[in-house]
This record gives C-alpha cells, structure tokens and sequence, in this order.
C-alpha cells in the first residue's frame, strides 16, 4: 500500500483500487534535530510544517516516536486521521523525508539540546543553555531546540561532584572559594527572584596590576564561549564598552555572569571617570536598582531586568556608599595561580 499527498491530504492507495483519504493534512518536516552524542540517524525531535486541507499552516515541533500521526492529531485539533489503521502509513511517509536531511531545498539539520547545562558541539565550541535559551545565542545560527529542564546538567559528569569542588577549590588559590560560589548563585538568580530574595550585586575583583584578575575571572566565568571562536570567552566586555552594550548583555544572558574587565587607573581624568561611572552603574544595574529602559522595535520602551551576574575586574576599589553595599569584594594580594 502506497502512500502520496495531494491537495493539503495525504492518500494512501492498495494495487488497482481508487485512492482513500488517509488525512486532511500534509505533515513537511522542516528541520531533523539530532542529539549530540547518540547515533545520528535518528533524530530527537522533528520541525513538522502541517500543511491542512483548508491550505492554512501549523508548525510543530514533536519527539521522534514511533505513532507520529496520532501526535499531529492530538496536538492540532483540526487534523484528523481518518481511519487509525492508516497511522503506519503516515508514519511511514514522515520517517521517508528523514533521507533527505541536509539536501538542498529538503528538511535541515538541527541539534537537540536536552536542557539547561554545557555543552561541546562538533566543531568543538561550547555553548551554555540556561533556563531555555542559548547565552549568547545571537550568532548561533545553527538550527536548535531545546528540552525544558529544571535541572542543571553538565555532559560528561563526573561522580561525587561536590566533594570534588570542594578538594578542587581546596587545592587552588583562596581566591577562587567566591567568585565560584558567586557564579552558583547566579545560576539559580531566577528562584532567588521568585522566592522574594533578589540578587543584591555583584563580584569586585580588585589587586595591583599583573595579579591575574582578569586571568581569574576569565578562568571561572568563561564556560561559556564566543560562537565561532572556541577558547574565547563570550561574555566578556572592557571598561570602555558603552552602559547600553553592557544593559543589553546583562538583561540577555540569564544565569550567567558578564565580565567588566579592566577598570584600570588612567592619566586622562576624564577616561578613569568614565571607568568609574561605568563600573558604579553596572553594580547598580545587577541589583536592579538602576533604571534599565530599550525602545523596542515598535517605538515602545520596555524596562529590562537584570537576569545575570556581573563581576568587574578593577586596579581601585569604588568608593560611593551605593557601590560598597552591592560589591562582594575579592582582593588578590599576590598573583593567583592559574595552572
């Protein structure tokens, strides 16, 4: 028995005998989503455009089973199957367009993401998923989805990870014991947030010139990489960056933490009092104390919230009460270890 589409309908038809309806829709898969470590000839999850007999369109992204028909109908209530036996056809007919994937003007290749955690794609470069979004997704142009998860994960985990933090930060330079602590903390900012205890400021990491703080900060916030540049931190900005570029990553990176690096003393009055404006706002702005406003596309402006840390590499230690009382501060007197 044979299966075709026809008119928005798929058809099925035994031998010589007249066709049969089989549905009033037309299932295209758009976009096969792969797991990143499992076998890759079969997907994960499927970008289905429903074509329906009325020629209107749904999109669905569905699970990779084995009865995708009966999926279509329960998640569309205009598609119908018409008779139930002829699911294996449908079925059959969908897993068809599988053989295609990466042909031009065919269904593309995507990448399933189970959730929040860290994660090494095929060419080698990490990227971190939090709470449903890729951090710096901007120039990720790869084609993904993403499971919801309440939970983090990290591939390739290891066992008894806490007693192993633990004799890590241990064996390291003291220096390191806050800013991870810190960054744990921000990881979970979206319950401190629900549960009425907000996050109150950020990291101050200060100590003379060549101490390795940015070395520091870059070692422990850096997980999550440049799209394009694997090695390269993403979330790292200077001290010249404008208090806009800075809003604008600090509201679109939730669970992670922006580095301000480099507020370093100047000859110019004018560049250190930028830097110490700078600084003072975005301590600030990651307590939400600050007023965060982007006019959106259609002329409405929208405030933002911080949804990331925020941890500043500094030679001075800003002096304004405010800026005090929203610094966690971390002094390295000596050069900090970073084998």
């Amino acid at each position: 028995m044979e299966v075709y589409n026809t008119d928005y309908a798929l058809y099925v038809q035994d031998g010589e005998h007249e066709p049969k309806q089989a549905t009033n829709f037309t299932p295209v898969i758009e976009t096969a989503y792969f797991n990143l470590e499992d076998p890759q000839d079969i997907p994960a999850y499927l970008g289905i455009e429903l074509i329906l007999e009325d020629g209107s369109m749904r999109r669905l992204t569905l699970p990779m089973t084995s009865n995708l028909a009966r999926r279509i109908v329960a998640e569309e209530p205009r598609a119908v199957l018409l008779k139930t036996g002829y699911a294996p056809l449908v079925q059959k007919y969908i897993v068809g367009q599988l053989s295609k994937t990466g042909r031009p003007s065919e269904c593309q290749r995507g990448v399933y993401l189970p959730g929040n955690g860290t994660y090494r794609l095929a060419d080698g470069q990490r990227i971190t998923v939090w709470n449903g979004r890729v951090a710096g997704s901007s120039e990720f142009k790869v084609p993904y989805v993403i499971k919801p998860n309440s939970n983090y994960q990290i591939v390739n985990r290891i066992e008894n990870p806490m007693q192993t933090l633990v004799n890590a930060l241990l064996a390291n330079d003291a220096a390191l014991i806050l800013p991870v602590t810190y960054a744990f903390l921000v990881s979970r900012r979206d319950v401190l947030t629900a549960e009425q205890h907000p996050l109150q400021g950020g990291l101050y990491i200060t100590g003379v010139q060549s101490s390795g703080k940015t070395t520091l900060a870059r070692r422990v916030f850096g997980y999550t990489e440049r799209i394009g540049t694997p090695g390269k931190a993403a979330l790292v900005l200077e001290a010249v960056s404008t208090e806009a570029s800075v809003r604008d990553t600090l509201s679109e990176n939730p669970g992670c933490v922006v580095i301000i690096d480099d507020l370093v003393k100047s000859s110019s009055r004018t560049i250190e009092a930028h830097r110490k404006k700078l600084g003072g706002a975005m301590l600030r702005l990651a307590a939400n104390e600050g007023d965060s406003t982007k006019k959106g596309k259609t002329g409405k402006t929208d405030h933002r919230d911080c949804t990331s840390g925020i941890a500043l590499t500094a030679e001075f230690v800003l002096d304004g009460v405010s800026e005090l009382t929203h610094s966690i501060f971390v002094h390295l007197e000596k050069k900090v270890k970073s084998d």
